[in-house]
Formats: C-alpha cells, structure tokens, sequence
C-alpha cells in the first residue's frame, strides 16, 4: 500500500505540473488585449519555454499561407461551382472536391483568370514554406503523389487557404464570404511536420478580445464577451471539417502523446496491486507475493519487488515532464516563431530601379525584362514548374533552379558538400566528424561517445552519405561526390582494413599455432627421454651407490658417528672420494676397505 502512496504522489505532482501548464496558456490568451487604436495594438502576452526541448520547423511564418490571411479575408468572393473551377486547376486540382469560391469577377478577370491567379499563389507559398523547412521544392513537384506525409499536409493546407469552400445553397457568381481553413486542417499540418516551438505559440485558434461595443464595431451583441469585448479570431476557424463555416476535409486527429503517458502511470500505480491479489486467489503466487511471505521484513521485501515499478514510473514521468512547457508565465512575451526573421524577408530579391530605389519581390523569375544574368542571383537559371500543361494559353509560372552548389528559392545558399562529407565520415566518423559538419550536433555527441556506434553507426554513415547527397540542417548537400570516386574509395579502404584485420588475426594465429607445436615437440621429447633404455659404461657406475645399499640396515653396535660403520657401507664407497663413508674416514685417517 506505501509503493501505490508513492506513485500515486508522484502523478499527482506532475498531473500538478499539467494544470499548471494549461492555467499559464489560459492566463496568456486572458491577458491579451488588443485595442482597436493604433497606438496601442501591442498585446502583452507570456509564453513559458521548456530548456529541454529542441525547435523543429519553427518558421515565421509557422503556417503555410499565414501571411494572407488578412488579405483573402479582405476580398470580395463568389461561388463558383467545383466542376467549373477544376477546369482550369493543375497544383491543386487533386485536393479540391467541394464547390469553391473564387474573388468577385470585374470587367478584366474570368474564372480562368482567377483560378490560375489562386493557383500561382497556392504554389509560390508551397514554393517557400518548403524552402523554409530547408526542403527543395523541385523534388516534390507532384506533391499528390509524394510519401512525405509533411509535403501533402503542406499542399493540402495551402489549397484550402486559396480555394475557400463556397456557402451552402450559394448559386454560381453569388456573393459569399471567405471561410478560413478548418482547424483539423492545421492540426494535421502540426502533426505530419512535426511543428515544435517550444512554447504555446504553435496553436491553429487564437482569440483576442478587443475593447469595443457592438454599436462601434457593428457586430452581433451574442459575439460580445460580458465586459463588453469582441472576440476576434486571429487563427483559423474552430470547427473540424467537414464543415459548413470553414475550408477542409476530415483528417486525422491524434491525442497528444504526453497525455497518453498518463494511463501508463496509474496503470503502474495501481494494476501491479490487484493483478498479485487475483493471482494469489487462483494459487497463483507471483515471485514477489512468495518473496513477501517468506521475508520476515516486509517493508524491506516491499522495496525489492517494487524497483521495476519505480524505475518504470519514474522513466514515464521524465518524458511526460519533457513535453511540457514550464510554468513561468514571464518566460518570453514574443512567440517563438515570431522571433525568427520572416522568409518572406528572408528570400525575397530586391529589384533596383532606374531612380536608385529598391523593389522587394519574391520571384526574380516573374520580373519582366530582368536579364538572365541577374535572376536567381547569377546561381541558376529560371525553369518552367509545370511545362506539361495541357492548355498552351495557360502562363506557366516559373521558378528559380539553383547550380549544384547554391540552394534556397533565390540560389543565394551555400550548400555545404558531399565530398567533405563523405572523407569526414570515412576518416573521421567514429568521432562524429561528418555529423558535425551537418550540423546534427546532438546524434554527432551520441556518435563521438559511442566511437562510432561500435563501428556500426560509422559504416552506415559512410554507406549513407556517400551514396546520395543527403539533407544537412540547412538543405541537401551539393552532389559533388562522383559516384565511381564513392565506390572505389570505399572499396579500397574497406578490403584494405579487411586485408589488415585479417593479416592480424592471421598473425595471432600463427603464432598460437607455433606454440602449440613447440610444446607439442618438447612433450614428445621429454617422454622419449623418459622410457629411453640406455646402456652404461660398467666403469662409470664404479663406486656409485647402487640398490643393494639402500636397503642394508645399521649394524646394532659400532662407530659410524654415533655407531660404527658396518664392513658393506665401507665396500660400498670404494672409489668413490663423495660417499659419506669416505669422508668420514679421511677425517678420521682410516683406510679405505679393499676386499
């Protein structure tokens, strides 16, 4: 009963830590207050930050087609039927499959028109949002066919941003509204990009309250908060598609992993107790239920077979711990995405005019009359997306296409090379060299401390890299890596480590073979020698002791020390000068017997 008390502690510590987490995003939004004034538009929010988490596709803007919001929703739209708009769409002509609305025609637009204007603004967005996620759009030019889940997210998001779904029973050419993607539609977006900001700011609906009454803003008294606020939303629309007021599809929606942890928890807690309890019912004692029986210190036997449900617990807590976002309200007051520069910023190429100022566009290629040595910063050439449009009167909407050493949307960025790559991973790579420069940092530390994997994470490494251009942490790498210079390398030195390795081993085995054989020659010559029969020289065994005088017994009186020397130990030592007789009787000046 104490091992549950402390579990259940310890989930009611962190479920603590939950609530908090969720009480500081409920305070932040609270706190939010945007005036319709200009002079004070700020808003002062609080975001916690968690030290421990790493930031993945956190890009300003965090949302594909983001930025256009506040202009779509400015438009005046019509409804045009799905059949007559997907007559003239291409990119988006697969995600599409509702009726949709399109801007208000005039005296110079056509539905061809404004279908083909949406679609070149669905694609320069998707153009640059995959840019910014350090991806190269020219690899994914049929994005209805990629297996790159986040691709498709991204595709399907920005066609529903440009081709709003028209209102239900709104006849053809009839005035509606622009209706906002669906919030299922960013969430799956979230969720196949893996969108991590580490901090609250990633979140499809965001509500503001603005001071205001509804005489002045010309709203609806039921939109109005009890303080007399209107709630505006900045994000996109809360509803799950499919939906009458909002733009998308169903989609998949997943339960955060963090709270999935939270059953684990209590199952550890409380599971392990009952489970021993029917088992004991059945006659069937587990390990631990026998140990507590036999242990004459129940608390200490409670100890030992509840070590696993601690280790385990505690394993589960970390990882619910590192998901959350802290409770420090005055962590940051400028959301993560936020904080980074702008790509639109970051790409765009600026076109210096005839008066010495300075233009800001975001395709050089579209630029009428720029010469070919100034587009795409000298580092590419400008090439045609779709050059297989079946219809010749449609204006094919071009793009930058960098050398093999420049990337992003306007050839502006280094790529970092595969050939350095390659000979960092060949040489270098049990230290984690190759990783480094990739600027995978984390898996290079893992790399260097493990030296390499043991050799395995070194020989993928070279395998990996070598064999393709592989993607850095800013876009793939330049492809100057002949693929014959990659093979015979790799070749030559993997038989050459092989040769040396095997000389090696070879070596030891020689030598252990040597010396087996060596001990196996002096066994046989030492046991030749043993049970040799040799013949000896009768002179030689001349005064030697033989058998015949071991045996013989001391005589029952004499003068040999304290006895005397019988007449056969005197024979015995005839000729020999070392038998103890003889030197017994050189020092007593007594002759040697002779017969």
């Amino acid at each position: 009963m104490s091992v549950n008390f402390h579990i259940l502690r310890l989930v009611l510590a962190n479920c603590l830590i939950i609530c908090c987490r969720q009480v500081v995003a409920l305070t932040s939004i609270a706190k939010a207050q945007v005036s319709l004034a200009p002079e004070s538009a700020a808003s002062h929010r609080g975001f916690s930050t968690n030290a421990i988490c790493r930031q993945n596709n956190c890009i300003n803007p965090v949302f594909p087609g983001m930025q256009d919001l506040g202009m779509l929703e400015a438009k005046a739209w019509q409804c045009q039927s799905a059949r007559a708009a997907k007559a003239y769409m291409h990119f988006c002509k697969a995600a599409v499959d509702y009726d949709v609305a399109l801007p208000a025609l005039n005296d110079t637009t056509s539905t061809k028109s404004n279908v083909e204007a949406q679609e070149n603004l669905a694609l320069t967005a998707y153009r640059y949002h995959l840019a910014a996620m350090n991806l190269d759009a020219w690899e994914y030019r049929q994005p209805e066919e990629s297996q790159n889940a986040c691709v498709s997210a991204v595709w399907v998001m920005l066609c529903n941003t440009y081709f709003p779904k028209s209102a239900v029973h709104c006849d053809t050419n009839q005035s509606t509204t622009y209706q906002k993607p669906c919030r299922n539609v960013c969430e799956s977006y979230v969720e196949a990009c893996n969108v991590q900001c580490c901090d609250e700011s990633v979140k499809c609906v965001v509500s503001h309250a603005e001071t205001a009454s509804a005489a002045a803003t010309n709203v609806a008294p039921s939109l109005l908060s009890e303080a007399g606020e209107v709630v505006v939303n900045l994000g996109y629309a809360d509803e799950v598609g499919p939906s009458r007021v909002c733009t998308g599809t169903a989609g998949r929606t997943g339960v955060s992993w963090p709270l999935m942890l939270v059953p684990g928890v209590l199952s550890l807690a409380f599971i392990p107790a009952g489970a021993a309890s029917r088992q004991e019912d059945s006659g069937q004692r587990s390990f631990c239920s026998k140990h507590l029986s036999m242990s004459a210190k129940p608390t200490g036997a409670i100890k030992h077979c509840s070590s696993f449900r601690y280790a385990a617990t505690a394993l589960i807590l970390v990882l619910l711990s590192a998901s959350l976002q802290g409770c420090d309200v005055l962590g940051h007051s400028t959301a993560a995405w936020q904080s980074r520069p702008s790509y639109l910023l970051t790409f765009q190429y600026l076109m210096l005019e005839k008066q010495g100022k300075s233009q800001a566009v975001l395709n050089s290629c579209e630029v009428v009359g720029l010469e070919k040595e100034q587009q795409c910063s000298g580092n590419g050439i400008c090439k045609v997306w779709n050059a297989s449009l079946p219809d010749a009167s449609v204006v094919p909407l071009s793009f930058c296409e960098c050398g093999r050493d420049w990337a992003d949307p306007e050839c502006r960025t280094k790529r970092k090379s595969q050939a350095k790559a390659f000979f960092l991973s060949l040489f270098g790579g049990y230290l984690g060299l190759d990783r480094f420069y990739l600027g995978q940092y984390y898996t290079s530390f893992v790399k260097l401390a493990t030296l390499g994997g043991l050799g395995a994470w070194w020989i993928f490494d070279v395998a990996y890299i070598g064999s393709a251009p592989v993607y850095a942490y800013n876009y793939r790498l330049a492809a100057d890596l002949p693929h014959w210079l990659y093979v015979t390398v790799s070749v030559c030195t993997f038989a050459g480590l092989g040769i040396l390795a095997f000389n090696v081993y070879g070596s030891q085995v020689r030598k252990r073979r040597r010396m087996a054989k060596l001990l196996l020659e002096a066994e046989d010559e030492f046991f030749k020698y043993r049970s040799a029969t040799t013949n000896i020289d009768p002179k030689d065994r001349v005064g030697l002791p033989t058998w015949s005088s071991h045996p013989v017994p001391a005589p029952p009186e004499g003068r040999y020390g304290t006895m005397g020397p019988s007449r056969e130990v005197a024979y015995v030592s005839h000729g020999n000068p070392h038998a103890a007789y003889s030197a017994y009787a050189s020092m007593h000046g007594q002759a040697e017997m002779t017969s």
